[in-house]
């Protein structure tokens, strides 16, 4: 005996709702694992590098300690060519000073040019 269409194309629909019931857990399930990975991945690579291997580095220190010891001696760096750039700036602004001098001289001078030099100036 069959079943009338009715109840067939219930039966039917049935399956088909259970199946997707089964897909939509499956891609739930499948969905945070991979939205794991994704995370772990993001984060080891924002890890510094001397941070990558599992345990400590060498010399005992934790990663933030020798993050932190890198960080002074990089700030120490820069505060050194600070000052040597602060102390040369004396003699930086003499010659700048001179060579506006110089320019200034040589725009007084009232030379013959090749016209291929001159400028154009509006008359």
């Amino acid at each position: 005996m069959e079943a009338p269409d009715g109840e067939t194309e219930m039966m039917e629909l049935e399956r088909e709702v259970s199946d997707l019931g089964r897909r939509i857990l499956e891609h739930r399930r499948s969905t945070a694992a991979r939205l794991l990975v994704a995370c772990r991945s993001l984060l080891a690579g924002l890890r510094p590098p001397t941070c990558l291997a599992e345990s400590e580095p060498a010399d005992g220190t934790p990663c933030a300690e020798a993050d932190e010891e890198e960080l002074l001696n990089l700030l120490q760096a820069l505060r050194s060519k600070t000052k040597a750039n602060h102390a040369a700036m004396g003699g930086v602004l003499k010659r700048v000073n001179s060579c506006i001098a110089r320019t200034d001289e040589l725009e007084q001078i009232d030379l013959n040019a090749h016209p291929a030099f001159r400028t154009k100036r509006e008359q």
